[in-house]
Protein backbone atom coordinates (compact mmCIF):
# COMPACT_ATOMS: atom_id res chain seq x y z
CA UNK A 1 0.00 0.00 0.00
CA UNK A 2 1.29 3.44 -1.03
CA UNK A 3 -0.09 6.62 0.53
CA UNK A 4 0.14 10.17 -0.80
CA UNK A 5 -1.97 12.80 0.92
CA UNK A 6 -5.25 11.17 1.91
CA UNK A 7 -5.17 8.58 -0.89
CA UNK A 8 -3.89 5.00 -0.49
CA UNK A 9 -3.55 2.54 -3.38
CA UNK A 10 -1.80 -0.81 -3.83
CA UNK A 11 1.24 -0.51 -6.11
CA UNK A 12 3.35 -3.20 -7.76
CA UNK A 13 6.89 -3.56 -6.40
CA UNK A 14 8.79 -3.86 -9.68
CA UNK A 15 12.52 -4.44 -9.93
CA UNK A 16 12.05 -4.42 -13.71
CA UNK A 17 11.13 -0.71 -13.69
CA UNK A 18 13.90 1.86 -13.50
CA UNK A 19 11.50 4.54 -12.26
CA UNK A 20 8.30 4.62 -10.27
CA UNK A 21 5.33 4.88 -12.62
CA UNK A 22 1.68 5.85 -12.35
CA UNK A 23 -1.27 6.54 -14.63
CA UNK A 24 -2.27 10.11 -15.37
CA UNK A 25 -5.59 9.80 -13.50
CA UNK A 26 -4.01 8.32 -10.37
CA UNK A 27 -1.23 10.94 -10.44
CA UNK A 28 -3.87 13.67 -10.20
CA UNK A 29 -5.74 11.87 -7.41
CA UNK A 30 -2.58 11.35 -5.36
CA UNK A 31 -1.29 14.89 -5.83
CA UNK A 32 1.83 14.12 -7.88
CA UNK A 33 3.09 17.37 -9.33
CA UNK A 34 3.79 17.63 -13.05
CA UNK A 35 7.28 19.08 -13.57
CA UNK A 36 6.57 20.07 -17.16
CA UNK A 37 9.38 17.78 -18.31
CA UNK A 38 8.81 14.93 -20.75
CA UNK A 39 10.90 11.77 -20.97
CA UNK A 40 11.07 8.82 -23.32
CA UNK A 41 9.37 5.93 -21.58
CA UNK A 42 8.65 2.33 -22.53
CA UNK A 43 5.06 1.22 -22.88
CA UNK A 44 5.41 -2.54 -22.46
CA UNK A 45 1.78 -3.17 -23.33
CA UNK A 46 2.60 -2.54 -26.99
CA UNK A 47 6.41 -2.60 -26.99
CA UNK A 48 6.72 1.06 -28.03
CA UNK A 49 8.69 4.08 -26.88
CA UNK A 50 6.27 6.80 -25.75
CA UNK A 51 6.52 10.28 -24.29
CA UNK A 52 5.77 10.36 -20.57
CA UNK A 53 5.52 13.29 -18.20
CA UNK A 54 7.89 13.46 -15.25
CA UNK A 55 6.18 14.06 -11.93
CA UNK A 56 7.27 14.45 -8.31
CA UNK A 57 5.65 12.98 -5.22
CA UNK A 58 6.67 15.46 -2.55
CA UNK A 59 5.66 13.06 0.22
CA UNK A 60 5.01 9.34 -0.13
CA UNK A 61 4.52 6.62 2.46
CA UNK A 62 4.95 2.87 1.98
CA UNK A 63 3.78 1.15 5.12
CA UNK A 64 5.43 3.21 7.86
CA UNK A 65 8.41 4.31 5.72
CA UNK A 66 8.23 7.89 4.47
CA UNK A 67 9.86 9.29 1.32
CA UNK A 68 10.24 12.77 -0.07
CA UNK A 69 10.56 14.08 -3.63
CA UNK A 70 10.28 10.76 -5.49
CA UNK A 71 10.25 10.95 -9.29
CA UNK A 72 7.41 9.27 -11.17
CA UNK A 73 6.88 8.60 -14.84
CA UNK A 74 3.28 9.56 -15.61
CA UNK A 75 1.82 7.39 -18.32
CA UNK A 76 -1.04 8.71 -20.46
CA UNK A 77 -4.21 6.71 -19.99
CA UNK A 78 -4.02 3.62 -17.77
CA UNK A 79 -1.27 1.25 -16.71
CA UNK A 80 -3.65 -1.68 -17.19
CA UNK A 81 -2.93 -3.78 -20.27
CA UNK A 82 -5.75 -3.85 -22.82
CA UNK A 83 -5.59 -7.67 -22.99
CA UNK A 84 -5.82 -8.00 -19.19
CA UNK A 85 -8.52 -5.47 -18.19
CA UNK A 86 -9.27 -7.22 -14.91
CA UNK A 87 -5.71 -6.74 -13.66
CA UNK A 88 -5.63 -3.15 -12.43
CA UNK A 89 -2.16 -1.63 -12.00
CA UNK A 90 -2.54 1.47 -9.85
CA UNK A 91 1.15 2.29 -9.97
CA UNK A 92 4.61 0.81 -9.67
CA UNK A 93 7.43 1.33 -7.19
CA UNK A 94 10.61 1.23 -9.26
CA UNK A 95 14.32 1.07 -8.65
CA UNK A 96 14.72 4.83 -8.04
CA UNK A 97 12.73 4.41 -4.80
CA UNK A 98 14.16 0.99 -3.91
CA UNK A 99 17.73 2.28 -4.00
CA UNK A 100 16.84 4.82 -1.31
CA UNK A 101 15.65 1.97 0.91
CA UNK A 102 19.13 0.43 1.00
CA UNK A 103 18.21 -3.17 1.82
CA UNK A 104 14.86 -4.91 1.56
CA UNK A 105 13.75 -8.25 2.96
CA UNK A 106 10.75 -10.13 1.59
CA UNK A 107 8.93 -12.53 3.91
CA UNK A 108 6.95 -14.77 1.56
CA UNK A 109 5.08 -16.62 4.31
CA UNK A 110 3.63 -13.39 5.73
CA UNK A 111 3.55 -11.34 2.51
CA UNK A 112 5.66 -8.70 4.19
CA UNK A 113 8.35 -6.37 2.82
CA UNK A 114 10.72 -4.95 5.43
CA UNK A 115 13.17 -2.10 4.91
CA UNK A 116 16.14 -2.71 7.20
CA UNK A 117 17.12 0.20 9.43
CA UNK A 118 20.79 -0.76 9.20
CA UNK A 119 21.71 -2.59 5.97
CA UNK A 120 24.02 -5.55 6.43
CA UNK A 121 27.56 -5.64 5.08
CA UNK A 122 28.50 -8.31 2.57
CA UNK A 123 31.85 -9.58 1.31
CA UNK A 124 30.76 -9.90 -2.31
CA UNK A 125 28.35 -8.33 -4.77
CA UNK A 126 26.08 -10.15 -7.22
CA UNK A 127 23.82 -7.35 -8.52
CA UNK A 128 24.50 -4.76 -11.20
CA UNK A 129 22.62 -1.90 -12.84
CA UNK A 130 22.60 -1.15 -16.54
CA UNK A 131 20.36 1.50 -18.13
CA UNK A 132 18.06 1.52 -15.08
CA UNK A 133 17.67 -2.26 -15.14
CA UNK A 134 18.72 -4.68 -12.43
CA UNK A 135 20.69 -7.85 -13.16
CA UNK A 136 21.69 -10.70 -10.86
CA UNK A 137 24.63 -13.04 -11.24
CA UNK A 138 23.53 -16.66 -11.23
CA UNK A 139 25.54 -19.87 -11.37
CA UNK A 140 24.36 -23.12 -12.93
CA UNK A 141 26.90 -25.92 -12.93
CA UNK A 142 30.12 -24.44 -14.30
CA UNK A 143 28.30 -21.58 -16.06
CA UNK A 144 28.05 -18.01 -14.74
CA UNK A 145 24.85 -16.30 -15.92
CA UNK A 146 23.72 -12.68 -16.04
CA UNK A 147 19.98 -12.73 -15.28
CA UNK A 148 17.39 -9.97 -15.56
CA UNK A 149 16.00 -9.58 -12.02
CA UNK A 150 12.33 -8.67 -12.49
CA UNK A 151 9.66 -9.20 -9.83
CA UNK A 152 6.93 -8.79 -12.49
CA UNK A 153 8.09 -11.71 -14.64
CA UNK A 154 5.51 -14.51 -14.79
CA UNK A 155 8.17 -17.17 -14.14
CA UNK A 156 11.91 -17.83 -14.17
CA UNK A 157 13.23 -18.94 -17.55
CA UNK A 158 16.33 -18.89 -19.72
CA UNK A 159 16.41 -17.00 -23.00
CA UNK A 160 17.36 -18.28 -26.43
CA UNK A 161 20.89 -16.98 -25.85
CA UNK A 162 21.33 -19.65 -23.17
CA UNK A 163 19.89 -22.27 -25.54
CA UNK A 164 22.22 -21.36 -28.40
CA UNK A 165 25.24 -21.52 -26.09
CA UNK A 166 24.47 -24.58 -23.96
CA UNK A 167 21.75 -26.42 -25.90
CA UNK A 168 23.94 -29.42 -26.70
CA UNK A 169 24.16 -30.19 -22.96
CA UNK A 170 20.47 -31.09 -22.76
CA UNK A 171 19.53 -31.76 -26.39
CA UNK A 172 18.83 -35.48 -25.84
CA UNK A 173 17.10 -35.27 -22.46
CA UNK A 174 14.99 -32.09 -22.44
CA UNK A 175 11.35 -32.32 -23.50
CA UNK A 176 9.77 -29.95 -26.00
CA UNK A 177 7.01 -27.65 -24.76
CA UNK A 178 5.60 -24.12 -24.69
CA UNK A 179 5.31 -21.38 -22.09
CA UNK A 180 3.54 -18.04 -21.74
CA UNK A 181 6.11 -15.27 -21.82
CA UNK A 182 5.08 -11.96 -20.28
CA UNK A 183 4.77 -9.81 -17.17
CA UNK A 184 2.08 -9.37 -14.54
CA UNK A 185 -0.83 -7.36 -15.87
CA UNK A 186 0.39 -7.46 -19.46
CA UNK A 187 -0.46 -9.60 -22.45
CA UNK A 188 1.60 -12.76 -22.85
CA UNK A 189 2.92 -14.65 -25.84
CA UNK A 190 3.23 -18.41 -26.18
CA UNK A 191 6.73 -19.45 -27.22
CA UNK A 192 8.46 -22.82 -27.78
CA UNK A 193 10.80 -24.03 -25.04
CA UNK A 194 12.90 -26.99 -24.00
CA UNK A 195 12.07 -28.21 -20.49
CA UNK A 196 15.12 -29.22 -18.44
CA UNK A 197 14.47 -31.27 -15.29
CA UNK A 198 16.34 -30.72 -12.00
CA UNK A 199 17.99 -27.45 -13.04
CA UNK A 200 20.55 -26.23 -10.49
CA UNK A 201 20.71 -22.49 -9.85
CA UNK A 202 22.70 -20.51 -7.32
CA UNK A 203 22.32 -16.79 -6.60
CA UNK A 204 24.55 -15.55 -3.81
CA UNK A 205 24.60 -18.17 -1.04
CA UNK A 206 21.20 -19.56 -2.01
CA UNK A 207 21.38 -22.84 -3.92
CA UNK A 208 18.30 -24.52 -5.34
CA UNK A 209 17.51 -27.40 -7.65
CA UNK A 210 14.44 -26.33 -9.58
CA UNK A 211 12.11 -29.19 -10.61
CA UNK A 212 12.19 -27.85 -14.16
CA UNK A 213 13.49 -24.87 -16.13
CA UNK A 214 11.93 -23.54 -19.33
CA UNK A 215 14.53 -22.54 -21.91
CA UNK A 216 13.34 -20.39 -24.78
CA UNK A 217 14.56 -21.76 -28.11
CA UNK A 218 13.67 -18.93 -30.51
CA UNK A 219 14.55 -15.25 -30.45
CA UNK A 220 11.41 -13.10 -30.49
CA UNK A 221 11.00 -9.44 -31.40
CA UNK A 222 8.90 -8.41 -28.42
CA UNK A 223 10.88 -7.80 -25.24
CA UNK A 224 9.71 -9.16 -21.91
CA UNK A 225 12.02 -8.36 -19.00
Amino acid sequence: PVTMGNKTLDFIFSTGSGYCAISEDNAKQMGIKDTGIEMDGFDDSNNLQVKMKLGVAEKMKIGNVEFENILFLIKPGKLTEKDAPDYAINGMIGLNAMLIMGEIEYDKSNNMITVLDKPKKYDSANLMFNNSRLFAQGISGDNTLLMDFDTRALKTYMTSRFHHRYGLDYEKTAAHGTMKLGRLGLSSETVPVRIVKDFSLQIGDAKKVLPEMNIQTETIDKVYH
